[in-house]
This record gives C-alpha cells, sequence and structure tokens, in this order.
C-alpha cells in the first residue's frame, strides 16, 4: 500500500470451503485504512489473525497469514492494485482435528471510497 491507499475501502469477501454443500454469502464492510495500517494489505482481517511476510511489489501485494481460535488456519494471499480499486484471494488450511484438514478460498475485490 502507499500513501494514496489510505481512507475509507469497501471490502467484498467471497469465502468457499471444501466439502461445503452450500456456498457461503459475501461479506460487504467498510474498513478504514490509516498510515499504522500500511503494513498489510486492506482486507478487514479478523483481530484472530496475523499478518506476516507482507510485500508489495509494483501494483501487487503478497502475505501470509495465521488464525488463532476455534479452528487454526494458515495460508497466503494476493492482492493485486489497479488505482483506487483492487482484486486478489488467499488460501487458507483449517486444522480441524487431528489428520482432518480443509482448505478455504477467500476472494477480495476492495475499492477506495473516500476519506475516513
Amino acid at each position: 500500500m502507499c500513501s494514496s491507499d489510505l481512507g475509507q475501502w469497501e471490502v467484498t469477501t467471497q469465502t468457499e470451503m471444501s466439502g461445503m454443500p452450500v456456498q457461503m454469502p459475501a461479506r460487504v464492510r467498510l474498513i478504514c485504512i490509516t498510515s499504522q495500517d500500511m503494513d498489510g494489505p486492506p482486507i478487514g482481517a479478523d483481530p484472530s489473525c496475523t499478518i506476516s511476510n507482507y510485500r508489495k511489489s509494483g501494483s501487487s501485494a503478497t502475505w501470509q497469514m495465521a488464525c488463532r481460535g476455534e479452528a487454526n488456519m494458515t495460508g497466503e494471499g494476493r492482492i493485486d492494485f489497479h488505482g483506487n480499486t483492487y482484486s486478489g484471494g488467499s488460501v487458507m488450511s483449517i486444522q480441524m482435528a487431528p489428520g482432518q484438514a480443509m482448505q478455504m478460498r477467500m476472494t477480495y475485490s476492495g475499492r477506495r471510497i473516500g476519506n475516513c
């Protein structure tokens, strides 16, 4: 992210999980990106998640993520910035129980809608 990316963003996240018979509805939320948020992707990650190895090269950004809670998840993501919009996704592996893992794919789209 760069300083021109600061402000309020509308972020849409579509989640798909392996083995789920019904697709979950897309989640739309507003997030405010401040200068303190410049070290991670503007995806509105859950507070139980930690972003690491965030790297921006040109108009693309990649990262790794780990989430702790009822089920532990690890994965990685990528977004591509296009001016005041972006698109991308992440793939997470969820450890449900010893020997049981599921995969979750999230597709992101965002657009800057103004100042916070």
